[in-house]
């Protein structure tokens, strides 16, 4: 059907979480359950804090959820390492539990993705970055995707890659109650949305087609049946794997 195996050269997935015996003292105190995020570029560490149970919200298997975005700086030979951080409005919480680090507009320093709610206007992705204000590093918000609408509705960050083919990573998210896709657009921050798989299915964009550009696809365990939507050569329905498998996207596949 066109599938090429080999290890493919770009990944859609970032996630680099560091072994526990590796934190940093500050990260101690971290949301239980939560893991810490190891970074290469400005930013050394990452992690979420101040537990509050003031959205209740059990998406992710418990009630308590992040108030607060830290990192902690490379240091330099004339200072030290650095923690910022960030403090969400009272209603508001990171639901989440690992900051995703990646460079974002390709300028060599990393962005941060998270899944942020609101009490009144439910689930978005929101994507914050170091900026100087008054000489100073702070934690800024740099993006952000619609909000879901309505509460204790959660988004599914599904990874960063080049859905339209500029050659800077875009940001999706799928919304499996719906079969939605959100696709936020670099260069603006813009996004579009489509229809594609359904409640239940698992997300699994790549460049199938190998014109560049990241294709929706899912993987509908119940019939062990791939969909993709290829931007150039068409929708595929292949049937491969087991209703028990789990979908591993752009690992081997081309």
């Amino acid at each position: 059907m066109g599938l090429i195996v080999e290890p493919a050269a770009v990944q859609c997935g970032v996630k680099r979480v560091a072994p526990l015996q590796d934190i940093p003292v500050q990260a101690a105190s971290r949301l239980p359950d939560s893991q810490v995020a190891r970074g290469n570029k400005d930013i050394v560490w990452t992690w979420l804090g101040t537990p509050t149970m003031r959205y209740p919200h059990k998406a992710l298997g418990a009630s308590s959820h992040a108030a607060t975005l830290h990192v902690l700086l490379k240091p330099t030979a004339n200072l030290a390492a650095q923690e910022i951080v960030f403090e969400l409005p009272l209603n508001r919480v990171f639901e989440d539990r690992v900051p995703r680090l990646v460079d974002i507009d390709k300028d060599g320093r990393d962005e941060i993705v998270l899944i942020e709610s609101d009490t009144f206007k439910g689930s978005s992705t929101a994507v914050y970055g170091l900026v100087f204000d008054n000489k100073k590093l702070v934690l800024q918000e740099r993006a952000r995707s619609p909000f879901t609408g309505s509460t204790f509705r959660w988004l599914n960050p599904i990874g960063f890659a080049d859905f339209d083919g500029d050659g800077k990573t875009d940001i999706a998210v799928f919304r499996p109650g719906t079969g939605e896709w959100y696709v936020m657009r670099s260069e603006d921050a813009s996004f579009y949305s489509f229809p594609f798989g359904s409640n239940g299915d698992a997300p699994a964009p790549g460049d199938y087609d190998g014109d560049g550009k990241f294709d929706a696809a899912v993987f509908r365990s119940s019939a062990a049946t791939w969909y993709i939507q290829r931007s150039t050569a068409g929708t595929l329905i292949q049937n491969f794997g087991a209703a028990t498998d789990i979908a591993v996207p752009n690992t081997f596949v081309r």
